[in-house]
């Protein structure tokens, strides 16, 4: 069972710092492990008030149903997940709903946090369609903070995150190495390189 390290903590500060800026509303994470990224965003969204209202936003249930249970499960073994668009998911005692920005795109929405997660597809190569239906989504979504939740971000080329130029207003990377060396290791001997591209 994971727990939170210092690097956890001080990525969770920047996200709340986001959340009261008005000067924020769209937040760009990045970082090689996906599990704790999404625990920990989700984990602050549930403490900033109290009955904060949340929206895991996703292209695919069943895709991203998996990916949060393996996130929560890293860290509470004996949790279950399952949501549908009807049937919210609870997280610490508070709902999180969820829906399909790829469909609904032009609804209005107005959260303290929506969530996007994964958006691998949007800025991987031939994601153009699905660009356009996030741009769409982010300019009906007037949530107090977007959260843009990467995923498979590691190797330089694979995802262009130019493609978010002008929507996003401050990016975050959850540094991982300390708590997951091994794994960290593992990846730059795959990649070749001494750091990641965007560390």
């Amino acid at each position: 069972m994971k727990i939170f390290d210092e690097e956890d903590l001080k990525f969770m500060r920047n996200l709340e710092k986001s959340y009261y800026d008005d000067d924020v509303q769209v937040v760009l994470i990045k970082g090689f492990c996906d599990d704790d990224k999404l625990f920990d965003t989700i984990a602050l969204a549930t403490q900033i008030n109290d009955e904060p209202k949340i929206l895991l936003r996703t292209g695919y249930f069943k895709y991203t149903q998996d990916l949060v249970q393996r996130a929560v499960s890293s860290y509470l073994p004996n949790s279950k997940i399952s949501f549908n668009s009807k049937k919210p998911f609870i997280f610490n005692k508070k709902y999180i709903y969820v829906d399909k920005w790829n469909q609904n795109n032009y609804l209005p929405i107005r959260e303290d946090f929506s969530i996007y997660y994964p958006i691998q597809s949007v800025v991987a190569q031939g994601g153009e369609s699905d660009l356009e239906k996030l741009k769409s989504a982010i300019s009906n979504d007037h949530s107090k903070l977007i959260i843009l939740v990467t995923t498979n971000d590691v190797k330089e080329g694979y995802l262009d995150f130019s493609l978010l130029d002008g929507i996003v207003d401050k990016s975050f990377v959850l540094d991982s190495t300390k708590k997951h060396p091994e794994t960290y290791s593992v990846i730059l001997n795959n990649l070749n390189e001494d750091k990641i591209f965007y560390e």
